[in-house]
């Protein structure tokens, strides 16, 4: 798991929610492409595993809501909507299927973060 996906998550979800997709495409910056979506996962399952961020998905109505079920559950979904359609600059379905929350840890963590820290996050935009 990369220590810089994981902080630039926890900042990115500080101001907004983060979708699976800029996990991927910040992943790409770091990775060959066979192996970003799987860094992607390894990044979400540590963010969520170690309480600083939450999965849900985004209702019709804007409103955030936590997953139903286990995160696994909701993994292996993403991971088989990816597999049958990965286009990274497309609309595949995986791409917003859940969305990444900060905790109120998270959001102390994101607050830690040292401005030359926060500045290596440059490589993903």
């Amino acid at each position: 798991m990369n220590e810089l996906l994981t902080r630039q998550a926890v900042y990115s979800g500080s101001g907004d929610l983060v979708s699976i997709v800029e996990l991927y495409d910040n992943a790409r910056q770091l990775y060959p492409l066979d192996e970003a979506f799987d860094e992607a996962v390894a990044v979400l399952k540590w963010v969520v595993s170690s309480g600083l961020m939450e999965v849900g998905t985004v209702g019709q109505d804007g409103a955030w809501k936590p997953i139903v079920g286990s995160l696994e559950e909701a993994l292996t979904e993403v991971a088989t909507a990816y597999r049958e359609d990965p286009r990274p600059a497309g609309e595949g379905r995986w791409m917003y299927m859940f969305w990444l929350q900060n905790t109120k840890a998270g959001n102390l963590a994101a607050g830690r973060l040292t401005d030359a820290e926060v500045e290596q996050f440059d490589i993903f935009y």
